[in-house]
């Protein structure tokens, strides 16, 4: 923020250069790659290397007026008060300089905690600068200013189409950082700017672990032929281990160079990992990768929780052949929850009782075509399947329009009881599930009721799953740059069945949503999993 005895004395800087200037002295403004418009304070550190020549330009002269009136050594004294004055101002400005380069890190985080992780990941290699303009904003000496985000052109592009209310996330989370204050910017919008690399074709990054042979071979290619980023395809997948009494998660990245191109120092990173997962090493390095070739590190994943889920998010970078730093996000892996971390405990129906009367419950609510009869056996399964044991005693009430189940459990590492009571309610042709987890700990009530929603998939309503999963896959869809094509990828024969609703939806008959609803109810749950729970196989 530029204060208002500053902006004055900048202003009497510049009239002083600028009157310099017009006098008939061999002294360009070009020679610095400049013209006058640029003189400003965000040019401040080249404006007072113009000044210290201007002064070095003046003592050359005798202490006298020369032919065009302009008494040089005497005007040194004012321009060297200007130097003195500005000099400790420019150390201040690079200090906050180097602030603002972490302020793309911070947007990264609200963004992220907002629950929008693709926006965070659109800043990924960014930085940013405020840029002031010449107008006072709404407060007392607060300047109307711009926020430029600096990044690679791929992602410039992506930020550029952006939808407005998109913009509208990351501009907030930048008045997060530059609240509305006297004596400070006010930033009013975002600009979106071209961060240019340099294609200098530079071996420097080879290490002494590539072999002569190989350095030799990477140096003879032929640079002039193409290379696409879409010949480098990234493939993630994972499962469960048991070792021992130990559950860990193996998570696998599939690096495969299809290009006729070696590519360089490939870096693998882990940029975000599920809670209860702990990891050993988040990194993994390859060397280079020749045309035709493959790698598929592998990270272990030591369960620490006795319900862990969640996605695993991260990255790959390269040297291209180039030379050239290239970057691309490994598509988001979900690992679906499990509870199975939990060991069953077998109690009696009062101790259950006494047990969970102290303890914190949350409920979820589901509704099913399913009948209640049939309903009750899938329940009692899929609480066996997460580890809990079924409570021996029959509910004294039940009926054929209402079943209670009970069940518990135990952590096994952490020896948490928790808690289940499944009460089905048969409502006209259809059925309601009210499903109640008690633990003491909170978060541990969270992952079981995620687990159970998740499981609870095949028998939910049609309805349910609407509901539950329209958002979800319009934010898929709204990323997808040809629908039609990834539907006919992902759906497979399913597409026959969903093409005619797709041209209802193309030609404006129906919208987003109702295409959705219509797209679950012709192919049902497969539709869900095809689209949001895709994995890519490696």
């Amino acid at each position: 923020m530029i204060e208002k005895e500053t902006r004055l004395k900048f202003g009497g800087l510049k009239r002083e250069i600028i009157e310099f200037l017009r006098l008939p002295i061999e002294f360009n403004l070009s020679d610095y790659g400049i013209n006058e418009d640029d003189i400003n304070f965000e040019n401040l550190s080249l404006t007072l290397q113009i000044l210290e020549e201007i002064i070095k330009t003046n003592n050359s002269f005798t202490p006298n007026w020369n032919t065009y009136g302009y008494f040089h050594r005497s005007r040194n004294k004012v321009l060297k008060e200007y130097l003195e004055f500005f000099k400790p101002i420019l150390k201040e400005k690079k200090i906050i300089s180097k602030e603002i380069e972490n302020d793309i890190e911070k947007i990264r985080q609200i963004l992220k905690y907002r629950g929008r992780e693709d926006l965070s990941r659109l800043l990924f290699q960014s930085h940013s600068n405020v840029r002031e303009s010449s107008s006072f904003g709404s407060r007392l000496h607060s300047i109307i200013s711009t926020f430029e985000i600096y990044s690679p052109i791929e992602y410039t592009e992506k930020l550029r189409e952006l939808k407005e209310e998109d913009n509208a996330l990351i501009l907030n989370a930048v008045k997060e950082l530059y609240p509305l204050r006297d004596n400070a910017p006010e930033i009013i919008d975002i600009e979106y700017c071209i961060s240019f690399n340099k294609e200098k074709r530079d071996y420097s990054f080879m290490e002494s672990s590539i072999s002569t042979q190989d350095k030799n071979f990477i140096e003879s290619q032929d640079i002039s032929t193409d290379f696409n980023m879409k010949d480098i395809e990234v493939l993630r997948g994972g499962d469960w281990k048991i070792e021992g009494n130990q559950s860990i998660f193996y998570y696998k990245v599939k690096i495969k160079n299809n290009s006729k191109l070696v590519i360089n120092n490939i870096q693998i990173l882990l940029t975000q990992t599920p809670a209860g997962l702990l990891v050993k090493k988040d990194r993994s390095k390859i060397n280079l990768l020749k045309p035709n070739s493959f790698e598929s590190p592998t990270f272990k994943l030591i369960a620490t929780q006795s319900c862990v889920g969640d996605s695993i998010e991260g990255m790959v970078t390269y040297m291209d052949p180039s030379g050239r730093t290239r970057s691309s996000f490994i598509e988001p892996f979900k690992i679906c929850y499990v509870c199975n971390l939990l060991i069953p405990k077998q109690i009696s129906k009062q101790e259950f009782d006494q047990k969970t009367q102290f303890m914190e419950d949350q409920k979820l609510i589901i509704e099913s075509d399913i009948d209640i009869i049939n309903l009750e056996s899938e329940i009692e399964n899929i609480i066996k399947r997460c580890n809990f044991k079924l409570l021996q005693e029959i509910h004294a009430i039940q009926n054929d329009n209402f079943k209670l189940i009970e069940a518990y459990a135990q952590g096994l590492y952490d020896k948490q009881d928790v808690a289940l009571s499944v009460a089905l309610n048969k409502v006209g042709d259809s059925s309601e599930i009210i499903i109640k987890a008690m633990s003491d700990k909170t978060e541990k009530i969270t992952e079981i009721l995620r687990d159970f929603s998740e499981k609870l998939d095949d028998i939910k309503s049609d309805t349910e799953l609407i509901k539950e999963y329209t958002l979800q896959i319009e934010q898929i869809f709204d990323k997808v740059d040809d629908l039609e094509a990834y539907l006919v990828d992902h759906l497979a024969s399913d597409w026959e069945k969903i093409k005619d609703a797709y041209k209802d939806y193309k030609e404006g008959r129906i919208n987003r949503k109702q295409f959705i609803g219509i797209c679950i109810k012709l192919i049902g749950k497969r539709f869900i999993k095809r689209i949001i729970e895709k994995v890519s196989p490696i």
